[in-house]
């Protein structure tokens, strides 16, 4: 009979010393796991290194950041079930509200999913030449957008043609007041094309969005408007070994968060969807915090 392995990553877990939430809460169900299993500490990266999650897991599973690794953006739009090509740019969005000189007004658009959904479906439906028109005399309708909606005001973006780089900065600003131009990281063409396409693309997002009757109504209904993409994360997909070729072994992933099942898809495990799991822990969360 062939052994079974199970492994639970608990991402984000630890705290800081003293009485953490963690040691605090009642958890049978982990201790049972950890008195029957083996459990230990061991660092993801290397001593002193503070992983992100997406290099983490990488890591946890056997493959190297350091050449495997494709940018957080692939892993986001895998999670979300998009089934990407080589060569295509990745990123993360979030949905916001501006105003008409492109200022912050909230990098989350009020944290509502009111009809985003519908407003990321608008950018699948528009034809590529009124995406992407002339730009410093060059034409860009050879590439195809690609915009799904994830979860509260988050999503991902694909784009897809020949000579794109992932090399660019975001338009995502964080901590600064405005929406920033996207620029080239070096200075290969690609990355010089790349970069226009996206500073394009913010431009006619934003003229889309605002003239949206999905917009209009989150208005009417007293909600932020979601009139900006704000891009970050980009990156570029190529195919991975898979985790059945790496070890021979056959793997099968269960998480909630796009970006875990985004890397669990990238190297070839089955996803097994469990519906409304995020709810769920959002349920309990709530819950607990009736209970305070």
């Amino acid at each position: 009979m062939q052994s079974k392995i199970l492994l639970v990553v608990l991402d984000g877990l630890t705290d800081r010393g003293r009485k953490t939430p963690l040691s605090a809460a009642r958890h049978p169900n982990l201790d049972k796991l950890a008195k029957e299993g083996i459990s230990g500490q061991f660092f993801s990266i290397d001593r002193g290194v503070k992983p992100g999650s997406d290099t983490a897991h990488l890591s946890i599973f056997g493959y190297d950041p350091k050449k495997y690794y494709e940018g957080r953006g692939v892993y986001e739009d895998l999670g979300a079930g998009i089934e990407l090509q080589h060569g295509d740019v990745c990123f993360r969005a979030n949905a916001a509200t501006v105003d008409d000189k492109w200022n912050i007004i909230d990098r989350r658009a009020g944290r509502d999913n009111y009809r985003l959904g519908e407003l990321f479906e608008l950018i699948n439906l528009m034809k590529l030449n009124d995406v992407f028109d002339t730009t410093n005399g060059k034409k860009f309708d050879d590439v195809e957008v690609i915009a799904r909606h994830t979860t509260e005001h988050r999503g991902v973006i694909v784009f897809r043609g020949k000579h794109l780089s992932k090399n660019i900065t975001n338009t995502d600003p964080h901590t600064l007041t405005e929406v920033q131009k996207s620029h080239a990281l070096d200075n290969t063409e690609e990355a010089h094309r790349t970069a226009s396409i996206v500073n394009y693309f913010s431009k006619k997002v934003y003229e889309l969005f605002n003239k949206s009757p999905a917009n209009q109504d989150r208005i009417k209904k007293g909600k932020k408007p979601a009139n900006m993409l704000l891009l970050r994360g980009a990156g570029m997909y190529e195919e991975t070994v898979s985790f059945k070729q790496k070890y021979g072994l056959s793997a099968a992933c269960i998480a909630g968060g796009a970006l875990y099942k985004g890397v669990a898809r990238d190297i070839g495990m089955n996803i097994v969807e469990v519906p409304g799991l995020m709810r769920l822990c959002g349920l309990i969360w709530q819950e607990k915090q009736k209970q305070q």
